[in-house]
């Protein structure tokens, strides 16, 4: 057999091993990695970045550090940072994408004060975690207090390990704790994830009523409206205090009827909503419920009704009606 058809061979071994490239992610479902932090007076400092090209399956690796201190926030990025520094290495990979939604696997580790970048690098991350993201999420994943750091050393037989400290220790090797140059006064760091809300000029109109039977049968009802812009996350609704009709539990029997709703998507021509309702009747702990109904499919125009639980027995049941359209 010639060299050339050896090196042919292998090269088409090669190509065959590698992993075809992922499906590009949809250009509205951004993931956030974000820090906030925390200042004795309440302030919260806060960084972050979304502009993160993504393909399903494939792994993107990020930094989230401050500055020189916790009082200097800066935006996560993919380049190695100058080390020491205070924050995290972490790796995204998008698993699954839906309307709406996306599923990630996230690992991350803390970089406490590492004396050089490759030993960053070379450092194992934490155990994977799943998470499904939906528009306006905000996960906090990790939070550091600074208090700590720590030097990446080589054991005996080229192992690398890891030595923690107290901030003040070993100054002569990694400089002046990072956490406490400048005053800084931070209480700490947290790190976060999530997913953008998408850009759209979508809109829904939605109209909530909560309806209250009389004891005539009839029924009276109050009306609000909704302006959703689709794949933003979910608005609030509140409904009046209102004395339930033909109460027979006295005159703490009042309803509150409150939740939040959002458009996610507008797909053949029906609207997925998310719902959600709270309700408390009178001063009863045991009658506060909550419902959420995910993607929940509405031909605009059509009312969907929802019953509640009953304040007693003997009562008759408040329902939300829900109906949807289209605005442009």
């Amino acid at each position: 057999m010639s060299p050339s058809m050896i090196v042919s061979l292998f090269a088409a071994g090669w190509l065959a091993q590698q992993a075809p490239p992922g499906k590009p992610v949809s250009g509205n479902l951004k993931v956030r990695i974000s820090t906030s932090t925390y200042m004795p007076d309440g302030r919260v400092l806060s960084a972050s970045a979304s502009d993160w090209p993504l393909r399903l399956n494939e792994a993107i690796t990020a930094y989230a550090t401050s500055g020189k201190t916790l009082c200097e926030p800066k935006a996560a990025s993919t380049q190695e940072p100058a080390l020491p520094a205070i924050g995290w290495r972490l790796e995204i990979t998008p698993v699954r994408e839906g309307a709406g939604e996306l599923e990630v696997r996230v690992q991350w580790r803390q970089l406490g004060m590492a004396k050089r970048v490759a030993a960053a690098r070379l450092t194992p991350l934490g155990p994977a975690t799943t998470l499904t993201l939906h528009a306006g999420d905000r996960i906090v994943l990790d939070y550091t207090t600074g208090a700590r750091g720590g030097l990446f050393v080589f054991g005996r037989e080229g192992q690398l390990g890891y030595q923690q400290f107290k901030l003040g220790e070993h100054k002569e090797a990694i400089g002046a704790p990072a956490s406490q140059d400048g005053g800084c006064t931070a209480v700490g760091m947290s790190l976060e994830i999530g997913l953008e809300p998408a850009k759209t000029e979508a809109l829904v109109e939605a109209e909530l009523w909560l309806v209250r039977p009389n004891k005539d049968g009839s029924e009276r009802s109050d009306r609000q409206v909704l302006r959703l812009p689709v794949g933003q996350p979910a608005s609030r609704y509140f409904f009046d205090e209102a004395r339930l009709a033909g109460s027979t539990t006295g005159n703490d029997a009042f309803a509150k009827v409150s939740g939040e709703l959002s458009a996610v998507s507008i797909e053949n021509g029906k609207i997925r909503l998310h719902f959600n309702v709270m309700r408390k009747y009178g001063k009863s702990a045991e009658a506060d419920t909550s419902s959420t109904y995910r993607d929940l499919v509405a031909v605009p125009g059509e009312v969907l009704a929802f019953q509640l639980p009953a304040a007693a027995a003997k009562e008759q049941p408040l329902s939300i009606r829900l109906r949807a359209n289209v605005l442009r």
